[in-house]
Order: C-alpha cells, then sequence, then structure tokens
C-alpha cells in the first residue's frame, strides 16, 4: 500500500510532504491500534516458574522450547510472517509492473 501511496503523494505534493502525510498516518493508525488494544484474559503467573510453583525458573532454551509447544503462538508467528511477506511482494510486484507499462508507453512515443 505504501509504495503506491507514496508515488501519488510525491507527484502531488512533493517528496517533504508525502513523507509527512504516511508519518502521520503511521502514527495515528498506530495510536488507534494501542488505544484500542485490551488483554482478554487475567494476570496469570510468570511463564518463567514452573508448573510445581516451587520458586525454580527455567533457563532461556527451556523456555523458548515450552513457547514453541505451544501451537496457538506457532501459528501466530507463522502467520504474521505470511502476512508481512504478502503484503510486501504484492506492493512491491504491483509498483514494478506499473512501471513497466509506463516505460512501454514512453519506448512507444
Amino acid at each position: 500500500m505504501f509504495p503506491v501511496v507514496l508515488q501519488h503523494l510525491f507527484e502531488s505534493v512533493g517528496f517533504g510532504w508525502a513523507v509527512r502525510i504516511t508519518a502521520l498516518l503511521s502514527g495515528l493508525l498506530s495510536v488507534i491500534a494501542v488505544l484500542t488494544v485490551t488483554t482478554a484474559l487475567a494476570p496469570q503467573r510468570s511463564l518463567t516458574q514452573n508448573a510445581a510453583g516451587n520458586g525454580e525458573t527455567y533457563d532461556g532454551l527451556r523456555l523458548a522450547m515450552k513457547t514453541l509447544k505451544d501451537l496457538r503462538f506457532v501459528l501466530l508467528a507463522a502467520g504474521s510472517c505470511l502476512v508481512a511477506l504478502g503484503e510486501h511482494q504484492t506492493s512491491f510486484i504491483l509498483l514494478s509492473h506499473g512501471i513497466r507499462r509506463v516505460m512501454r508507453v514512453f519506448k512507444r512515443s
């Protein structure tokens, strides 16, 4: 989305204002996201405590392995990667396709 929006803004208001407008848009959307996110569950005991609750803590590797066993977390991480890949690939492909079409028009002239 941003490459297409920036390209349009570059032509209409110039580089400086295009960057300012997109920064303002990103900032406002981030503020809205922060204000609307809430915790869905009551706070639980620390993840670093073991199940017995006797004060022993997990080391970093054991905590990482425990986290990777949580299917919801793994699916969220994988889905986030795919969404990011899809958003960026799509925008770059559309932008490069548009540039190629414009270059063909100029070559004909």
